[in-house]
């Protein structure tokens, strides 16, 4: 079949009337008395509708001329609202089922994510148990597009991951698996989490990913400065701040000099790099007397704009459930329960954790870190322990348990913090005679290195 150009659809027996001749409720004639209207409620409300022409027709007489033209007209007007509507509004009495479309009362398309879905308002599904929400809810973009905005509110920016927090995604393979394969398939945008430290600590940002496929997180890059254009032979790329170097030889006599490069001999007061005075064997170099670009940043600043860095995430075609989740868990990530009076910018809270079993840390919003962990040690009386976060300095709280072993014969015990570090520390330890433990706990609290 030839494909069917888009026609104007008119709607049959509009301008007819609910008299005789016109239109009336499908099957009032056979039941004993018209009953002329032109609403398609009342049109399809008797139950000769649903059983067809047979209970709308008297004996072998052919059907009225107003039933006849109900239907047409109820069956016209259902297409020139298609037609005009593109996908339906949502209707307390239709039933629906799982995957068919509606646009809600706020004109947003939602998704019935469940079958036999009959009188559940979209608006009212806060909870989204009926109701998903569709393509409108993508930001439009491909997954892993990075782009960049006015607004910093993930409310403004859907589907999308800021790139100016660094922040972890947890379960980041079932909130995002579009996003989580992309990235999992892009290794050259991927460092371990030691090498966005590190990229952190000296830089202060980083532009790579770090994803743990086995607890299923991804670390999102944190971009603070400013972006050069990447060359393809060389891909993503760090670099610090620079200036080419300010170098220049002077050589001065007692009432004169000449100089050269950034120095510049002249009258004192003029508006120069470098001044001397006669009797004085001095110079000064003001490299901000040359240009005002110099002394104007501590780093090298360009004339700048700042926006918003954020990476697609998923689009109109990812699963509304998927999305629902991820916009949930976005918008609870940063919230607590607030005393009155109380702003939000001013609460603390986690925003990185670890535990594998032996070791852990937290580390919250202000910078301040609380790490422990187990272990044992049965052959000396020095354990050094690494700190799986740096410290910020050595003003940190330390806590250190012994488990006294039961065979030890232990009447007393020692322990104490021998040398402290940012990275680690050392404790020493005895127990009873044979001045060996075996198990330890540790505990220290302070703020981490930035």
């Amino acid at each position: 079949m030839a494909k069917l150009q888009r026609k104007s659809a008119k709607l049959f027996a509009e301008e007819a009337t609910a008299s005789a001749g016109g239109l009336a409720q499908f099957g009032s004639l056979a039941e004993g008395t018209p009953n002329y209207s032109t609403d398609p409620d009342v049109i399809q409300a008797l139950d000769a509708y649903k059983e067809g022409w047979s209970s709308a027709v008297l004996g072998t007489k052919s059907p009225a001329l107003e039933d006849r033209n109900a239907l047409d007209y109820l069956l016209s007007y259902q297409q020139k609202y298609i037609m005009q509507h593109g996908i339906p509004e949502w209707l307390d009495t239709e039933t629906y089922y799982e995957n068919c479309y509606v646009v809600d009362s706020n004109g947003e398309l939602r998704v019935s994510t469940i079958d036999d879905n009959t009188g559940h308002d979209p608006i009212e599904d806060e909870g989204g148990q009926y109701w998903g929400y569709a393509g409108a809810r993508g930001s439009g973009k491909q997954i892993g597009e990075v782009y960049y905005s006015q607004s910093n509110l993930a409310s403004e920016n859907k589907g999308a991951l800021p790139l100016f927090t660094g922040e972890l995604i947890s379960n980041a393979e079932n909130l995002y698996p579009q996003f989580y394969a992309w990235v999992l398939s892009h290794a050259e945008l991927c460092k371990t989490q030691a090498q966005y430290d590190t990229a952190i600590s000296t830089y202060g940002e980083c532009p790579f990913y770090v994803i743990d496929d086995t607890n299923k997180t991804i670390r999102l890059p944190k971009l603070v400065n400013y972006v050069k254009m990447a060359k393809p032979s060389d891909g993503i790329t760090q670099s610090s701040a620079g200036l080419p170097n300010i170098t220049g030889t002077v050589r001065t006599t007692n009432g004169g000099g000449d100089a050269s490069g950034a120095f510049v001999y002249g009258e004192q007061g003029a508006q120069i790099v470098a001044t001397t005075q006669a009797g004085v064997n001095g110079f000064t170099l003001d490299a901000s007397r040359s240009s005002s670009v110099y002394g104007n940043s501590n780093t090298v600043t360009p004339a700048h704009t700042t926006l918003y860095p954020w990476v697609c995430a998923y689009n109109g075609a990812a699963p509304a459930s998927i999305a629902q989740a991820a916009e949930f868990q976005q918008a609870l990530s940063s919230k607590v329960d607030l005393a009155s009076g109380v702003d939000q910018e001013d609460v603390d809270y986690v925003v990185d954790s670890y535990s594998n079993g032996n070791s852990w840390y937290r580390v919250w919003k202000s910078g301040w870190c609380e790490q422990g962990g187990f272990f044992t040690d049965e052959t000396s009386i020095e354990s050094s322990i690494v700190f799986l976060k740096e410290m910020a300095d050595t003003n940190y709280t330390a806590l250190a348990l012994i488990e006294a072993p039961s065979d030890s014969g232990a009447v007393y015990f020692q322990l104490s913090v021998y040398s402290r570090a940012t990275t680690g520390m050392t404790i020493t330890h005895s127990v009873g005679s044979n001045r060996f433990a075996r198990k330890f706990s540790w505990e220290v609290k302070g703020y981490k290195a930035s």
